[in-house]
Parts: C-alpha cells; structure tokens; sequence
C-alpha cells in the first residue's frame, strides 16, 4: 500500500486549521492510501521575550485575563485530545532526509502554509517538502493575497519548481503559481470539502433532549460593529447570542461564551439557526451543516487582504450578498434565505473536479 505524508500545520490552534487537516487525511485514507501528517511543532517554535513574560505576569493580575486564560488551557487540552483521537501524525521527522526511505509521496497543504510573508523564516521551506526526492503534490495551498511580494518571488519558485502537481486554493494563488512555474495550476476545493455532511456529523456527540436555539458568532478579528450587529439580530429574534471565548472581550459580548475545540466548534454550527462570522472554514461548515449565515470582510481593502479566500467561495456557491462590509450591515435583515439546494449544486462539480485531481495526482 502507497504511504503518503501530509504537511500542514497542526501546532497553532485554530479550528478551520485542524479540521482541514483531518479532512486531507480522511480523504486519502478512503481512497485506500495509508496516511500520515508530518509534526510540524518542531518548524513552528514560539519566541517568547522577556517584555512578553513580564507582560503577561501583570495581566495575570486581571480578572478578565485570568477567566479568558483559564479558557484557553482548557481549549487547548481539547484541540490536543482531537489530535490523539483523530489525526495520525508522524512525530519522528527529526531527520528529514530519512523520510524518503517511508514515504512514497508527500503532499503540502492546505490553508495558508505558502504566505509569502513567513519565507523570511528559513524554516518555512519544510512547507514546500524541500528535504525529499519523492513525488511532490500541492493539495490547495493558500497563497492568502492577490500578489507576490518582489522580494519573495525567486524564493517561491525554486521551492515549487519541483512539484509534479501544483493547485491552490483560490484563483488569485493559482494565477501566481502558473506565472512563477510555468506550469499549469488547479484551482481546487478546501479539503474540508471532500467530506460530506454525513461524514462530519459522525464527529459530533449525540444529541440530548431539547435544542438550545441560539445564534453564533465566530470572530477571528474582534470588530465591534460587526458583534453588535450580530447580537442585535440575536436579541430582536428572541434568540440567545453566543460567542466562541476566542478573545477575552467576548466574554462581555455574548449571553453565553463556548469553550471549544474542533469538535466543539463543529458542534456549536450545527446546532445554531444562524451563524455570524468573519471566517473562511466557518462560512464552509454552516454550508455544509445548511445553516444559515452571513459572513463580513475582515480585512481592508489592499493587496495584502486575505478577503480573497471568502469572496471566492461565495462566488463559486453564488450567494456573493452574504458577503458584507461595515458600512452594509443595515443589509441584513433584508436578505433572503440561503437556498443550500442551490449551493450544493454550484458546489457539487467544484468538488468533484478536486477529487480528480487528487486521485489523478496520488496514483
């Protein structure tokens, strides 16, 4: 059986990142290859200044800090439990030459592990599978902008010269790609894609007594104007209005704040009525749970603005309204309702043209 070895980030918590993670696996798996993520906590190593040390002993004296990070030890203990239950990862990579002698092929992505911006580390190029002689596949690498800085260019094209199958996750990173290698890029699906409804929902906890009707905020940027029109909605629908606790603001934002891990946030989007969100893998996960939602611009206007991701989904499920700015959050109350029907058959083709090219690129 061919063995495949998955790089991706899996050290830095974050929801969409673990659970794009486990859906490249799972994906592989079921096409009846073994499968294994390479441990990149060794690549990814936190500097921590002494200014950051006397900082946070001072915040500890805060009550709102020490409650937000009593939250976080206990989310973090989550994330780790989702990854010894469902991710099978390869911890011994401390020589990565010896690598080649386990893995007949190996496979970077997704999410955003090609922004240019973190090849200024050295260490970055464990991303683009510098160390091996094996078969190279890109799985939809973001690239996260709309143009290559210059001073990163002749650095990426060496690093993605010798992939036998190069694609990305938006159009923006596809164009990039082809002009620095010549080659031709697919633009494929985020791999959280590639599993389906019923798939997910085999991760979720079963479901006991009456349901909590509430609707769900989930923030990466802490925009005020975008909170309060979602616990606006909240409260004028007489729903509750919860909060994923991922800043320590949040606590005074919501009725109720969610300590989650992967699971967790999978849970809490399937069982809200609505989502409000600035984020990409949750725009994704109400679409496949076919909850409804609205998804608002994180970012400014530039060429550096990582809105590319959101405004490419949306356009391929043809649903662009659900996409709001600050100035259009009056906007909401006048939308219809998402026809998922609809959505998933813009999306259907989308995905099965990404399966292809995997399974093309795996053999």
């Amino acid at each position: 059986m061919k063995k495949i070895a998955n790089i991706t980030w899996i050290t830095y918590p974050n929801f969409g990142t673990f659970l794009q993670a486990y859906a490249l696996q799972q994906y592989i798996v079921s096409q009846g290859y073994e499968d294994a993520i390479l441990d990149d906590s060794t690549i990814i190593e936190k500097h921590v200044s002494w200014k950051h040390r006397i900082k946070k002993l001072l915040l500890e004296l805060d009550l709102s800090y020490r409650r937000f990070a009593n939250n976080q030890k206990k989310s973090k203990a989550l994330y780790e439990r989702f990854k010894l239950e469902h991710l099978v990862i390869d911890k011994d990579i401390e020589n990565l030459q010896k690598l080649d002698a386990h893995y007949d092929c190996f496979v970077c992505g997704s999410d955003q592990i090609w922004f240019p911006f973190f090849l200024a580390d050295p260490k970055s190029s464990f991303f683009y599978a510098d160390f091996t002689k094996q078969k190279k596949i890109a799985y939809a690498p973001s690239i996260g902008i709309s143009n290559m800085p210059n001073e990163y260019r002749n650095r990426f094209k060496s690093l993605i010269k010798d992939f036998s199958f190069l694609s990305a996750r938006e159009p923006q990173g596809q164009q990039i790609m082809e002009e620095l290698s010549g080659k031709s890029v697919v633009n494929v699906a985020d791999p959280t894609l590639l599993l389906d409804k019923t798939r997910w929902e085999m991760l979720l906890p079963k479901q006991e007594g009456v349901k909590d009707k509430y609707i769900l905020g989930y923030f990466l940027t802490s925009n005020p104007i975008y909170i309060e029109a979602a616990r606006k909605y909240a409260h004028s629908h007489g729903y509750k209005f919860k909060m994923f606790y991922t800043d320590k603001t949040y606590y005074n934002e919501a009725d109720e704040v969610i300590t989650a891990g992967p699971i967790e946030f999978l849970e809490a989007i399937h069982n809200a009525e609505y989502l409000f969100t600035d984020s990409f893998h949750g725009s994704i996960f109400a679409s496949i749970f076919n909850v409804q939602f609205i998804t608002f611009k994180r970012f400014k206007k530039s060429v550096t603005s990582e809105n590319s991701r959101v405004e490419n989904l949306l356009k391929i499920m043809k649903i662009e309204e659900r996409l709001l700015s600050e100035g259009e959050v009056s906007l909401i109350n006048g939308l219809e309702k998402i026809d998922f029907e609809k959505v998933w058959k813009n999306l259907t083709p989308f995905i099965k043209e990404s399966k292809e090219y995997l399974n093309n690129a795996l053999k």
